[in-house]
């Protein structure tokens, strides 16, 4: 089964109907039917936002079944990034990309910014 790691973009949009993702979102996460990763610094991104916590915890727990916790090899990942990449990237962005890279799992954003560096890093 193939590895689906979702960013706070895409988690927001699919938890927010008013966002403009919304439907693309839901689209994707209905037919995707890989195992979906969330990245315990997504979850906290997304809880900086307007949203029922302890709910959100669960249903994204539901989803995933934990949080992926960062690790050294993580760390040793984003360091191997070309610093120019590093460079345009918050540190969570970079972190998010570490964790999509080292469990081979497709990323599932609307962060054009982010798109683009993970695409950089697959070739």
């Amino acid at each position: 089964m193939n590895n689906v790691l979702f960013d706070t973009s895409f988690l927001c949009a699919l938890h927010d109907e008013n966002d403009p993702h919304c439907a693309a979102a839901t689209e994707m996460f209905s037919s995707s039917g890989a195992h979906i990763i969330i990245p315990a610094i997504v979850m906290a991104e997304f809880l900086m936002g307007d949203v029922a916590g302890d709910r959100m915890i669960e249903t994204c727990r539901q989803l995933c079944g934990s949080f992926l916790q960062t690790t050294e090899r993580e760390l040793v990942l984003i360091a191997s990034f070309p610093y120019p990449l590093r460079n345009k990237l918050k540190s969570n962005d970079c972190l998010i990309l570490a964790h999509a890279i080292q469990h081979k799992a497709e990323l599932y954003t609307f962060d054009n910014k982010l798109l683009k560096a993970y695409g950089e890093l697959q070739t």
